[in-house]
């Protein structure tokens, strides 16, 4: 996995990209924070913690790592012998890490002052598991930033999917979306 920079081909007025990966320093903080719990509970020595958070940071692990996941990766790749009770501690790694790159992308949607391209409402295109798929708008999900909740064309009437602003795309003969998702300066003064 790699992590995401700036795009230099982007306009100047263009928002940066949503943060999709942590960054060396927010995944340090995650790591961190588990060995401690590792050292708390003797998994390893309280002396190793910052090596131990070193390492785990620099494997770049994604959101999806279970706590097996982190302890093998630790072990084939750094030599850090591990056992049932550590693999119980690093499945808190995810949670850890989704929890952070939410509130990166909190800061990122509200530094860019990121606003529905689309109306409620609007069909639209989204590349989902089985391809593209299309659906329709039917609402702003509350829990999450810059995101929509999407009913899926032919999926059960109480579900609904959530999608990042910028992965939708307007179902041919809909509206143009605007063009970075952000509220002009003087809207937002307004406010």
């Amino acid at each position: 996995m790699t992590e995401i920079a700036s795009d230099p081909t982007a306009g100047a007025d263009a928002p940066e990209p949503r943060p999709r990966t942590l960054m060396l320093e927010h995944r340090h903080e995650v790591a961190l924070k588990l060995a401690g719990k590792l050292a708390e509970t003797k998994l390893i020595d309280s002396r190793e913690i910052v090596e131990f958070a070193d390492d785990l940071a620099g494997l770049n692990l994604g959101q999806t790592c279970d706590g097996y996941c982190v302890m093998k990766e630790m072990d084939d790749d750094l030599g850090w012998e591990g056992s049932f009770e550590a693999a119980e501690i690093l499945d808190g790694y995810g949670r850890l890490y989704q929890a952070i790159l939410k509130h990166q992308q909190t800061l990122w949607a509200e530094r860019n002052n990121i606003q529905p391209p689309l109306p409620i409402g609007a069909s639209v295109v989204l590349r989902g598991h089985r391809g593209r798929e299309a659906g329709v708008i039917t609402g702003i999900y509350e829990y999450g930033p810059a995101q929509y909740l999407v009913r899926i064309e032919g999926g059960p009437e109480n579900s609904r999917r959530v999608v990042n602003f910028e992965d939708v795309q307007p179902a041919s003969g809909n509206a143009t979306p605007t063009a970075d998702c952000r509220l002009p300066t003087a809207a937002v003064e307004a406010r």
